[in-house]
């Protein structure tokens, strides 16, 4: 049937079409990894076999050709399921951010907030120099008034008072928090974890007040005029970034990228000794024991504060003797640094640490207190720190931090735990 195109559109003229007038993009799932990583597997089963590498492929080369297929199918499965589980990892890295001409031109008055007693000269001044009126400020001197933007240079826990000092002063202008040696652009970066602990509260923040939330910048120990230039260019908004590391050489945004395919572990980590589990009678430390449990380790200890009081220990136990190890269960608080270094006197031959304590929290940076901040971060911060400093000349073939994914792209009202894995990627 033919459409009265004039009786549908009256007084329309008809026009043209453009040569092309949509845009080529595709909005469908793409296979190409997949078929990527699938091949990926079978090149390295066939390098296997055109070597002779029978050990590679987990068979006896004694065995005769119908015996083997099936550790051969194993094998290829196992590969298979590796390669999937490598297209879910992702890493925090870094892109260099292209340098802005002209000046950053900041205006307005702009409170630069420090702790009693600090000055925040080098940032103040930066500010200054792109045209901002600058007040430094402590919390406690914050009051009503018209802000352009506020910069703070606090610790985690100031960093959680200042933002319920500014919502009830009324300020709303955007907060940056600014660290120093908090994050790694290139190795040797952090000197400072406790400052890592900002970005997992900061990327928090910006959950919860995205309103008033302006971004987080890190600048190195020492910072020169160029820095300063780059800094007063961040927060005017000239880099279109809100998670920057500054350097000497230039700046970096943080970036979620693809992390790089992990070696084949087809031989097997081989464990030896003795291996401490922190929180090792919770749910990740008895899958943490299990696994462990089958390398060859010959004793384990799981720690918990009410050790083997707590439901289900005495069952793991059991699972884990089956092994063949050696296992005990020790009830201890490692945010207490006298009572781990009496724990680690009483494990002779330690060889792997694996530090898998710390309970979610939950809780809004408004409401969150200064005891319930410390109460929900302890045992992660305090328990690393203490391990980290407390076997620092000790000679260990692993020494493992459970993080979590709080701390790299923030949880909402887990502004706590997510500050507290960001110290852990820090001090790692």
């Amino acid at each position: 049937m033919e459409v009265d195109w004039d009786a549908v559109f009256p007084g329309a003229r008809r026009v043209d079409l453009p040569t092309y007038a949509f845009q080529r993009e595709r909005f469908w799932l793409e296979w190409a990894a997949e078929q990527s990583a699938t091949s990926a597997v079978d090149t390295a089963f066939w390098d296997a076999v055109e070597r002779g590498d029978a050990e590679a492929l987990g068979v006896d080369a004694e065995q005769s050709l119908s015996a083997a297929l099936p550790a051969l199918a194993s094998w290829r499965r196992a590969r298979q399921e590796q390669s999937v589980i490598d297209g879910w990892r992702y890493r925090l890295g870094w892109t260099p951010i292209p340098a802005v001409s002209g000046a950053p031109g900041l205006t307005g008055t702009w409170l630069v907030v420090v702790e009693p007693g600090a000055d925040g000269t080098d940032v103040a001044a930066a500010l200054r120099s792109a045209g901002a009126g600058v007040e430094v400020v402590t919390s406690a001197e914050l009051s009503a008034g018209p802000v352009a933007g506020v910069v703070s240079l606090l610790s985690v826990e100031a960093t959680v008072a200042l933002v319920q000092a500014l919502g009830a002063a009324g300020i709303d202008a955007p907060l940056w928090c600014v660290t120093r040696g908090a994050v790694c652009v290139v190795d040797g970066d952090v000197v400072d974890p406790y400052a890592s602990a900002v970005w997992g509260l900061g990327r928090v923040i910006g959950l919860e007040h995205p309103d008033r939330w302006g971004g987080l910048i890190d600048l190195p120990t020492e910072a020169d005029a160029r820095v300063g230039a780059w800094l007063a260019g961040v927060l005017a908004g000239r880099t279109g970034e809100d998670q920057v590391a500054i350097r000497a050489a230039g700046a970096w945004g943080a970036r979620l990228t693809r992390a790089t395919p992990m070696a084949d572990t087809s031989a097997g980590w081989r464990g030896r000794g003795a291996a401490l589990i922190t929180g090792g009678t919770g749910a990740l430390g008895g899958h943490v024991a299990r696994w462990l449990a089958g390398t060859g380790v010959e004793r384990i200890v799981l720690t918990s504060r009410r050790g083997i009081e707590t439901p289900g220990s005495a069952e793991l136990v059991t699972e884990l003797e089956e092994f063949g190890v050696q296992v005990t269960v020790v009830a201890c608080d490692v945010s207490d640094r006298e009572a781990v270094a009496t724990l680690l006197a009483t494990i002779p031959d330690l060889r792997v640490v694996v530090h898998a304590a710390g309970v979610p929290s939950w809780g809004a940076v408004d409401s969150l207190t200064p005891e319930e901040f410390e109460e929900s971060s302890r045992s992660k911060v305090a328990g690393a720190a203490n391990l980290d400093a407390l076997l620092a000349d000790a000679e260990l073939d692993a020494f493992v931090l459970f993080s979590s994914v709080a701390g790299v792209w923030g949880s909402g009202s887990q502004s706590a735990y997510a500050a507290a894995n960001a110290f852990l990627d820090g001090l790692a």
